[in-house]
């Protein structure tokens, strides 16, 4: 009995480490031709889902309605576009809360301009149920999010009079029958939507304004029938918006802020709003030699930490209160358009988007800590204090006509896949970047001393100081023993800073220290 128990406990414990070790790889999957882009992704137990466009069969001058889904080491299993007459994209994909992938977006069904359109398709790729709406010429989802009860939460734009667009934010059933649709002239488009604890619904906006020039950035909150409770508006003459949104523990949400948003030298903020709306803080992010937008954000579960994601691939780890936990690129090289990451079970990390320099698209999973992966060197970043002023502003939003009908064909489209890069990183290895490494004291008048894990790859690092515009102030090499992690600042001004500690295999950590 005591030969057999052994036995099973050695059989439970190796079983278990094979069962940690967590598999990461990123990929790029190639069709041919052109119009090759993803801009969202899921997941569920089986496999990854990555939506977008390709080059369509009927115009391949166009690009149509792409959904793909692979397996769990990145292999294709099946992927299917849906196209009418012209092209298309699809813009936001899910999965329900009964396992079946709902993708949206536009394609054209009859030469009269775009349609927005869901589809709904079982794990296996098989049709359930699609709805194409047609408005005033073109219309398009781009956001979708699903409520407890099963109903959706739709954003997207139909276009006006005199080529104006008109944002919309609309509820359908789970047989994607319309609820109700709520529309404004002075919006765009709806860029992000998030529903809370409560049912109520966040959401961005933006509004271009020809005749003074201006552009105009909303963040709202409306109850689950529509009815707006607050909004808050920027103008500015630059091309700046709010992006994307996070629910924070407590109720409070973070959204993301982009100037320049089209522009490689995009200056990033965030907003911390309590649910009233009323504005807590707000950050600037600073990315070093890498000032690109912060397309996406999301809650990790069961921490208080929140993830951005820039589209130039980096990610970086804030804490509730908005300071730096640590950051990382996903992704080699530049050329890259990243849109969509997620969290999964394990705190592995999924992104996804698109190479533009060879229109191929891209898929990345990560462990939890988005790094020690491909010999990807991590970006500085550095969070400082920000005065964007926003103002109060509400949003008019009225019901539109959109009229859904059906007429959307699939067919199946493979792809070709090239491996990056693949790599197994256990949990040793994640457990070695988290051990703690602490700087005290802090904050301090003239040295600090660092305090390193008792580990063979911590005994000789290197130790960057930056300051709040991201120059280099200082540069040491440590050699872990008590004599010699001692940092002395005593010739630098007082002020924040901040320290990066890197060992000789790339593991980083990043502190923000203070000198009084």
């Amino acid at each position: 009995m005591k030969f057999k128990l052994i036995i099973t406990l050695l059989f439970i414990s190796i079983n278990c480490m094979l069962v940690s070790a967590q598999q990461v790889f990123q990929k790029r999957y190639d069709r041919g031709g052109i119009n090759n882009r993803a801009y969202a992704s899921a997941f569920d137990s089986t496999g990854y889902y990555l939506a977008g466009t390709t080059q369509g069969s009927v115009n391949p001058t166009w690009g149509s309605p792409l959904v793909t889904k692979f397996d769990l080491d990145g292999n294709e299993l099946w992927s299917k576009t849906f196209e009418g007459v012209q092209g298309g994209y699809a813009a936001d994909i899910i999965i329900n809360k009964w396992g079946n992938v709902v993708i949206v977006g536009e394609t054209d069904i009859d030469y009269n301009d775009f349609n927005a359109f869901l589809l709904e398709l079982n794990p296996s790729g098989t049709m359930v149920n699609q709805v194409v709406w047609t408005g005033n010429n073109r219309t398009g989802i781009e956001k979708i999010k699903q409520f407890p009860n099963g109903n959706y939460l739709l954003g997207g734009w139909e276009e006006g009079s005199v080529l104006t667009w008109d944002g919309f934010i609309a509820v359908v059933d789970s047989s994607f029958a319309l609820q109700w649709i709520r529309s404004s002239e002075y919006v765009d488009n709806i860029t992000d939507l998030l529903i809370d604890y409560e049912n109520n619904i966040f959401f961005t906006a933006d509004f271009y304004e020809d005749v003074n020039d201006y552009y105009y950035s909303y963040l709202g909150k409306m109850n689950d029938q529509g009815n707006v409770l607050w909004g808050k508006t920027q103008i500015s003459i630059d091309n700046d918006r709010f992006i994307a949104l996070a629910q924070h523990q407590d109720s409070s949400i973070f959204v993301s802020y982009a100037k320049d948003y089209y522009l490689s030298n995009s200056t990033n903020h965030l907003f911390k709003y309590d649910r009233n709306g009323t504005m807590l803080w707000q950050k600037h992010i600073l990315v070093v030699s890498n000032p690109y937008s912060i397309y996406a954000m999301t809650k990790r579960a069961g921490r208080d930490e929140y993830l951005g994601l820039q589209i130039s691939g980096v990610i970086f780890c804030l804490d509730g209160a908005g300071n730096l936990l640590w950051n990382t690129k996903t992704a080699p090289g530049n050329g890259r358009s990243i849109r969509s990451m997620n969290e999964l079970p394990n705190r592995q990390l999924q992104v996804a988007g698109y190479v533009n320099t060879s229109a191929d698209l891209f898929l990345g999973v990560y462990d939890s800590l988005g790094s020690g992966f491909c010999n990807v060197s991590s970006p500085t970043v550095v969070i400082g204090t920000s005065t964007i002023s926003i103002s109060s502003g509400g949003i008019a939003f009225q019901s539109p006509s959109i009229s859904p009908s059906i007429g959307m064909l699939p067919y199946n489209a493979p792809l070709t896949q090239t491996l990056m890069c693949s790599s197994l990183v256990s949990d040793e290895e994640i457990e070695l970047h988290e051990k703690l490494i602490s700087v005290f004291p802090n904050p301090f008048q003239n040295e600090f001393q660092i305090q390193f894990p008792d580990d063979e790859k911590f005994e000789n690092c290197n130790a960057i100081i930056y300051d709040s515009f991201g120059r280099i102030v200082m540069k040491e090499h440590i050699i872990n023993s008590e004599e010699n992690n001692k940092i002395n600042m005593s010739q630098i001004s007082s002020g924040i800073y901040i320290l990066e500690i890197k060992n000789k295999t790339g593991v980083k950590k990043i502190f923000r220290i203070v000198k009084i």
